[in-house]
């Protein structure tokens, strides 16, 4: 009896060993004939492959519009890497930061070096955190305006449309958080005008509460401060958070490149650190 079991073991054994062999011999056949030019042989790409719909560049600037999202068509495009041309509408230069002025005449813009002023922090700091918003992360609250992006995609300014229309940028801050200075990043190369930055705050239906104005002040790429005195302390239950901008002039003479708000976080200071060694 055990004899029968033992050849019965070694049998099914010897036929799974030869199912194996001759599976694995089928299959390379197959391969083989694929790979040879049968029906099954996927065919070879000749096409050339499209490139993706470029966008409208001037001198390394992508243009895009609020209204549509699309690429604008009527940008008058001179490629070189040192200068370009930008369609604007005409107008006169606004005198201050009103909302009635007319936005500025602009045409022709060279590409300026980058900032060569050494960044210093405010005077007698007391904060202990601070978060910065790149330029180009603004949007416009209206749909009257078409904008651009440096290279780089850090830097915006209007290209045509309403100059004055409010861009602004949601703040998300821990509840709590103290906020002491507002830094506002820029290039300014018009003389006769002067783009405006705001930390606002809100209620909760939207009404205007109040708000600590930052202009730009000198000139090429150069930053800003203001105080927000008193401290300002980030109470979500009763109040919105935004900061706003309103370039005022039209061109790359006025370009945003960012804000940095400095902030006292409680707590910040003791939270455990962890040290590689």
């Amino acid at each position: 009896m055990k004899k029968r079991t033992v050849i019965a073991v070694i049998t099914v054994v010897g036929l799974l060993i030869v199912a194996f062999v001759s599976g694995s011999v089928f299959a390379q056949l197959d391969l083989t004939s694929s790979s040879t030019g049968d029906s099954n042989t996927a065919p070879l790409s000749t096409g050339v492959e499209a490139a993706p719909g470029a966008m409208a560049q001037a001198g390394g600037e992508m243009a895009y519009s609020t209204v549509d999202g699309k690429a604008l068509d009527y940008i008058a495009v001179d490629v070189n890497e040192s200068e370009f041309h930008v369609a604007t509408i005409d107008g006169p230069v606004p005198s201050s930061n009103s909302s009635d002025t007319a936005p500025v005449d602009g045409s022709y813009y060279k590409v300026e070096p980058m900032i060569t002023k050494a960044e210093t922090v405010p005077d007698a700091p007391t904060y202990n955190s601070t978060l910065r918003f790149v330029g180009s992360t603004l949007r416009p609250r209206t749909n009257d305006v078409n904008y651009g992006v440096t290279g780089g995609g850090g830097c915006v300014n209007v290209i045509v449309g309403n100059a004055l229309s409010v861009w602004n940028l949601p703040l998300a801050l821990p509840s709590g958080t103290q906020v002491e200075w507002l830094r506002m990043y820029y290039y300014d190369n018009d003389a006769a005008t002067t783009m405006y930055g705001w930390f606002t705050k809100y209620d909760l239906y939207g009404n205007l509460v109040q708000e600590w104005a930052i202009p730009s002040a000198t000139s090429g790429y150069n930053y800003t401060d203001v105080e927000i005195t008193p401290a300002e302390v980030i109470n979500y239950s009763l109040y919105s958070y935004v900061i706003n901008w309103r370039p005022v002039g039209i061109g790359t003479d006025l370009r945003l490149c960012g804000f940095r708000l400095f902030t006292t976080v409680w707590g910040y200071n003791f939270i455990p650190m962890i040290n590689k060694r």
